[in-house]
């Protein structure tokens, strides 16, 4: 049979430009007059891929990112690295603010004989800003992700944040197996200052887990919100 692992891989995929206003009467609330150019390609062999992207925003760069994919004796080797560098969003929405900005990263380095036996590192950060007082009506200013992988099984800290409140969580999940399963516990902290008044506080978890012995392996799945105590308007929690 013929061997196409070593077959040359060449794509590459343009948009220059995407006007939104091309697509605004299909999706409500886009600013027409933005232009965006994007480019993504794909290089390499079946066995040695890289992929390269970045996108353009009205002539700004926005979006960059690179990545790779390889298999080697029975291994394969995963890695990326996304940028987003303070996506104004008042480029994409009309009725964003003017000062209204996203920025995030993502990476991804993973290595095993296969996914659900892989290890490695998978996180994640994201920050969103207003400008000026309105960013106390954000309830996520930032969202932090780190997941680190051994053997299949991924022990994960996430935490978002912003003037309404924090959350956390921590906990571990196995999203390659056939079925998943995680377990995670954390805890928030909301608070509302307009009316109704809202100050809460508590914790959370979930779990989704096997259970031996029933038909066809099923799997349970368990999800738990306490408040500890708290205010909702002239109510109290405790």
């Amino acid at each position: 049979p013929l061997d196409t692992r070593a077959a040359p891989v060449q794509l590459s995929i343009r948009a220059e430009p995407l006007t939104l206003r091309d697509i605004s009467p299909f999706v409500s609330g886009l600013n027409p007059s933005t232009a965006v150019n994007m480019t993504t390609s794909i290089e390499g062999e079946w066995e040695d891929l890289n992929l390269e992207l970045a996108a353009e925003i009205n002539g700004r760069a926005v979006v960059s990112g690179s990545g790779s994919v390889r298999l080697q004796n029975d291994r394969t080797l995963v890695s990326a690295d996304v940028l987003l560098d303070r996506l104004l969003v008042a480029d994409l929405m009309l009725d964003a603010g003017p000062m209204e900005n996203v920025s995030g990263r993502a990476t991804v380095t993973l290595d095993g004989p296969s996914l659900d036996s892989v290890s490695g590192s998978v996180t994640f950060d994201l920050q969103h800003d207003v400008g000026g007082p309105a960013d106390s009506s954000l309830l996520f200013r930032t969202v932090h992700l780190q997941k680190d992988f051994v053997d299949g099984r991924g022990d994960f800290e996430m935490s978002a944040g912003g003037a309404m409140g924090n959350i956390t969580m921590s906990g571990w999940s196995r999203p390659f197996d056939t079925e998943m399963t995680w377990n995670a516990v954390g805890d928030f902290h909301f608070i509302y200052d307009a009316i109704p008044l809202m100050d809460l506080t508590g914790v959370l978890a979930t779990t989704r887990s096997l259970q031996p012995g029933t038909p066809n392996n099923r799997h349970a799945i368990s999800a738990l919100i306490e408040l500890s105590e708290g205010t909702i308007g002239a109510c109290s929690i405790s």
